[in-house]
């Protein structure tokens, strides 16, 4: 095949995103939009700077070996190489067409050559989506069927007859499915034989122009086959959607300086967001026709309850780990989810099908609340590059496992390393104590793969797929940008025209020593729909299998113990000093509960009867009489004393009100030189890194002889203040310090949060920033505070610094003072 029938055939739906529909035009995909695309000329020394850019990426390409063991693939260095090499004797169609053709080749959708505008405005459409079905041989003798129609849309609709979802599609353009995939498959971009399969589908359903060509023709030919086995020839339109506007600001030269390049401003974004499915409304089959998914607060996350004969079954559905409500809010809002609406139900399936990924650390913190207990977060190592050496040296543990991998002389980083901790995997416990069962197929990708790994490697689920394999992302994904600000000596900030490249960087290792790169995840079992459950989106038939199944196993991971509180506890709440924490129930199948302090076990209880409900009461015996956090495990045991389940829940003590700092209308200072009653420290992890009051000076616990404060910190210091004529008043908080702080990486941020004025003075959980600092300061300016909510209220300075860079001193506070001054009369009034 020539490469450049590849350059126009090659696509995949899932990089499309959202954008405003009314500021793109839809039109038939003739002579006239043919004509509106191209591709910006490059000088050939422009074509050097971009060839040089692709070869150093391939120095720090994690899943290079991968692809030559599965694939045949040759070296992608070597091949990233001979692109140099050749680069100066192509035309420009011909260069852009060979490094997209390279970068679809290594079958990674981590790893991708963004092409520049105006082709990147480019979206294209198909008349008919597409699926697979079962088959006697699911690789030698694939089923694809219609799964929707479109052609309502366009302007030739069929004559005579109807295209139906559950017809089989006997040929594409010529090419029988088998013919199809093995065509395409080879360069369609997804991994292994099923991710390979949904990719080439997608060839053939919509495309986005930011990595694919355009099609080869206008129209796209058909031939279908009814239940009844007559079989019929529809030949459709494909429809161009475009943006006029990065149409029409696209350079068509590109420059040499590409930051003289204009923008396009709202191009589709490549890497998150919706699919063009929801962007013009097409309908779709629901993952679940005959089941409405109620929303929740997060949109990627909804849910339902099935009644499957005296059991009633609860069905999530996960479509993205990228909540919009972020991820803290994400896990309230599903931890209440199942200990309200879904806390009577006998099993679970969580639906994580055409799930494209997200957060690694959301993969890495779910499994627990299902049922996980003693969580192995995902790994990843790196290739031991001299590139990579330098990008690595920002992170301490990183760097030492590369210096270690050269001195051995290794091809990737000596020690696998997870991007969270074990204390963060495990931080919260369980919330499901039922069998709980995992739905995917290969359009599951990324982050996607790396929870279903986690919940089968940690035994907290079975995995059912409609793919006997997930899509097989195995690794974390870095862009130009990144590349540019850690290894600049190798990278330009930008290429031309709106031009990017993305990497698969660091590459994730399972519990079970097997790469996800290419492997993907096994299905325990695999159902895949007949072509007749398209045609009935009211068939609930595989759902009534995955149920009959997972209700038939012994529960997985944990032995059936089950809690119910009384009042709902929150993961984190409040209390004044001298309480106690203390909480009441039922329990079932747990032969003994036990309450943990910190560690420390405080309370146990045992019960007889285990097979039925048994009311209990659990207390702290001793109250709080520190301020901060307190950390409360809850567990229980069966007859043989394993554990079978573990919740927590996190406590801060807060001070009196009688004890908080009272502000008046003087100077009001914050006593460094002795504990008080109004303040305290709070930092997640070790609490020798995080904030510490050292020589009368507020200041970060150092990890060097340097005294350079840690990466991956979080730490708070609060201080807890009383303004009684707060309405009349503004408080100027004074703060005597100066700082050093990685540049937009970590934060110190000052913040207020107020109290209730209600008679049981509840601490809000909105929190108001004050300031921000980041970088060097030798000073930190008066920050007036007005319009005070509440005559009760907290101050914090939190410090935050991410896993990047290193070496720096941080903030030092020698003194925080407060002074309340009275409002201008015209100030009282507004009030």
């Amino acid at each position: 095949m020539k490469l450049i029938e590849l350059f126009k055939i090659i696509n995949v739906i899932t990089l499309l995103a959202g954008v405003k529909s009314q500021e793109m035009n839809l039109i038939p995909w003739d002579s006239d939009a043919q004509s509106l695309y191209t591709v910006p000329q490059y000088l050939k020394s422009t074509q050097a700077k971009v060839a040089s850019s692709v070869q150093n990426l391939m120095q720090v390409y994690c899943n290079g070996e991968s692809k030559e063991t599965y694939y045949g693939i040759q070296n992608p260095m070597q091949t990233a190489q001979k692109l140099i090499d050749d680069q100066g004797t192509l035309t420009n169609t011909k260069f852009q067409s060979s490094e997209m053709f390279f970068f679809l080749s290594l079958r990674d959708f981590h790893t991708n050559f963004v092409l520049p505008s105006p082709a990147s405005c480019f979206s294209w459409i198909y008349p008919i989506g597409l699926d697979l079905a079962s088959s006697n041989d699911l690789v030698k003798n694939p089923k694809v069927v219609v799964k929707t129609t479109r052609y309502y849309s366009f302007s030739n609709q069929p004559k005579g007859f109807s295209i139906n979802a559950g017809d089989l599609v006997l040929s594409i353009n010529g090419r029988t499915p088998v013919q199809l995939f093995q065509t395409f498959a080879p360069f369609a971009g997804g991994a292994n034989n099923f991710g390979g399969m949904r990719a080439v589908l997608s060839l053939f359903d919509a495309r986005s122009g930011e990595m694919y060509g355009p099609p080869a023709s206008e129209f796209v030919t058909y031939v279908f086959q009814r239940p009844d086995g007559s079989q019929y020839t529809w030949t459709g339109s494909i429809f161009a959607y475009y943006d006029p506007q990065c149409v029409n600001s696209a350079p068509k030269v590109a420059s040499e300086n590409p930051e003289k390049d204009p923008v396009p401003k709202e191009k589709l974004n490549p890497y998150m967001g919706v699919t063009l499915d929801a962007i013009l409304g097409w309908k779709f089959s629901k993952p679940l026709g005959f089941l409405d998914f109620k929303q929740t607060p997060d949109a990627v996350l909804g849910y339902n309850i099935y009644n499957f004969g005296k059991n009633k079954i609860g069905i999530l559905q996960l479509a993205s780990f990228i909540p919009n409500t972020g991820q803290n809010t994400f896990i309230q809002i599903l931890i209440s989810l199942l200990q309200n609406e879904l806390s009577q139900t006998n099993a679970l399936i969580i639906d994580v099908r055409n799930n494209g990924g997200g957060l690694v650390s959301l993969a890495d913190f779910l499994p627990q609340i299902f049922g996980g207990k003693n969580i192995q977060p995902m790994r990843f190592r790196a290739l031991a590059t001299p590139i990579n050496g330098n990008i690595l040296s920002n992170w301490p543990d990183w760097a030492e496992a590369y210096q270690d991998a050269v001195a051995k002389k290794q091809k990737y980083t000596s020690k696998l390393l997870s991007f969270n901790s074990f204390e963060d995997a495990n931080a919260l416990g369980n919330y499901y104590h039922k069998p709980v069962g995992v739905w995917m197929n290969a359009r599951c990708y990324s982050a996607c793969d790396m929870f279903v790994a986690n919940m089968k490697d940690n035994k907290v689920a079975t995995i059912y797929g409609e793919d006997p394999q997930t899509g097989a992302g195995g690794a974390n994904v870095i862009d130009l940008s990144f590349l540019s600000a850690y290894a600049p000596a190798a990278f330009q900030d930008s290429l031309p025209a709106g031009q990017t490249l993305r990497v698969a960087w660091r590459q994730a290792v399972r519990k079970n020593g097997k790469l996800i790169e290419d492997l993907g995840v096994e299905a325990d079992v695999t159902i895949r729909p007949d072509p007749a459950d398209f045609a009935n989106t009211n068939s609930n038939r595989n759902l009534d299998k995955i149920i009959t199944d997972l209700l038939s196993r012994n529960n997985i991971g944990i032995a059936g113990g089950e809690i119910n509180f009384e009042t709902t506890l929150p993961i984190k709440s409040t209390d004044w000093y001298g309480s106690n924490f203390q909480f009441s129930g039922f329990i079932k199948n747990v032969k003994t509960l036990k309450l943990a302090v910190d560690g420390e076990e405080v309370s146990k209880l045992t019960f007889n009867n285990i097979t039925e409900k048994s009311n209990f009461f659990v207390a702290d015996p001793q109250p709080s009489t520190t301020l901060g956090l307190k950390v409360y495990e809850v567990s229980g045991l069966d007859e043989e004393s394993k554990t079978v389940f573990v919740q927590k829940r996190y406590f801060e003590t807060l001070p009196l009100l009688e004890d908080f700092l009272e502000v008046i209308n003087k100077n009001v200072a914050v006593n460094f030189a002795q504990k008080n009653k109004y303040s305290f420290i709070s930092t997640k992890g070790n609490e020798n890194v995080g904030w510490r009051l050292f020589e009368n000076v507020l200041q970060l616990g150092s990890v060097n002889e340097k005294l350079t404060y840690s990466n991956k910190l979080d730490t708070k210091f609060k201080i807890f203040l009383h303004v009684q004529n707060y309405k009349e008043v503004n408080v100027i908080l004074k703060v005597n310090g100066y700082f050093d702080i990685e540049y937009k990486n970590d934060f110190l941020n000052i913040n207020i949060k107020y109290l209730t004025n209600d008679s049981d003075k509840t601490l809000s959980n909105r929190k108001v920033l004050l300031k921000q600092l980041t970088g060097k300061g030798d000073r930190i300016d008066d920050i007036l505070i007005s319009n005070l909510e509440s005559e009760f209220f907290e101050i914090s300075f939190e410090f935050k610094a991410n896993e990047v860079g290193g070496g720096l001193e941080g903030p030092k506070i020698f003194d925080i003072n407060f002074e309340s001054v009275e409002k201008l009369v015209s100030e009282q009034d507004s009030t």
